[in-house]
């Protein structure tokens, strides 16, 4: 009994020594064929003044159209007010409940 617990332990305990050589050739060999990053060409410096990125817009956006820009009425566009929509109220900034026209109170 005691020569089959010791086999079994050294069964259990050898067995998986090749599993990570085989994982580390593995990870070498999808290194070598796997997809490549693609190659970042230098950029033009006057790029990034003349477009903002959508996070930068996004962040500076007042209205979503022209026409809501000027609908808006005078006040501060982030000023807290009741708004009417679709027959309901809402509470939300002055500049958003125009721009998903609505109709500011307040």
């Amino acid at each position: 009994m005691a020569r089959l617990l010791c086999l079994l332990a050294a069964c259990l305990l050898l067995s998986g020594c090749f599993v990570f050589d085989e994982i580390d050739a593995g990870m070498e060999m999808m290194e070598k064929t796997g997809p490549q990053p693609p190659k970042q060409e230098a950029p033009d410096p006057g790029a990034d003044a003349k477009k903002p990125s959508g996070q930068e817009w996004w962040s500076n956006a007042k209205s979503l159209s022209a026409e809501d820009a000027e609908a808006v009425p005078p006040g501060d566009p982030k000023q807290l007010v009741t708004c009417r929509i679709g027959g309901g109220s809402r509470f939300m900034r002055r500049g958003d409940c125009v721009s998903q026209g609505g109709k500011p109170k307040g």
